[in-house]
């Protein structure tokens, strides 16, 4: 699709999809910052799973690893793509990313989803526990004034 365009467009479109990519690796930022401070029971249990714990961790690497691959292929692609034909085939370059981007763009959404989801419920556990008293202190011996 994208050789029936001009170099000009082309160019823009590569350098769209970077910028996109750019910003959807802010928003895996703050999705990773999100499971890292998730501090509640089913969070701390799915972290610690022998089996869905590295999964999860492997999720997120594959979706930020893919964002720095789908960025490093359109900004390769600006690079490769200097005729007006583009008769070496630098937009296939781009049109792979792109596919690659959207893909894991998917499984980024419903990753941040099942993340948001379990720091929901743990939340609202906490939430309608019933409050627990306040420990006590031993009594502070108090001085008896003198007189």
């Amino acid at each position: 699709m994208l050789a029936w365009p001009g170099r000009e467009q082309r160019i823009a479109a590569y350098t769209a999809a970077a910028t996109v990519t750019a910003v959807v690796g802010s928003f895996i930022t703050a999705a990773v910052t999100l499971y890292a401070a998730s501090t509640g029971q089913r969070m701390r249990t799915l972290r610690t799973h022998p089996v869905q714990g590295p999964q999860l961790r492997r999720n997120w690497m594959s979706i930020l690893s893919a964002t720095l691959v789908v960025s490093g292929l359109c900004l390769l692609a600006i690079i490769l793509d200097t005729t007006q034909r583009d008769p070496g085939g630098a937009h296939w370059l781009a049109e792979v990313a792109i596919a690659l981007g959207v893909a894991r763009a998917t499984r980024l959404v419903w990753l941040f989803g099942k993340v948001i989801t379990g720091g929901d419920i743990d939340l609202a556990e906490v939430a309608l526990s019933p409050p627990q008293p306040a420990p006590t202190s031993p009594p502070v011996p108090m001085r008896r004034p003198e007189g």
